[in-house]
């Protein structure tokens, strides 16, 4: 079984959309804790 290049941008953009995610969600718990 190959890993296709479409495989590959799939779970790489996954993994960047959860990152993104946790980066957002971990500066607006800091905001709100600030604030």
């Amino acid at each position: 079984m190959t890993v296709g290049l479409e495989h590959y941008l799939v779970l790489s953009a996954v993994l960047f959309c959860i990152g993104l995610y946790g980066a957002l969600t971990k500066r607006n718990a800091v905001i709100v804790l600030m604030c």
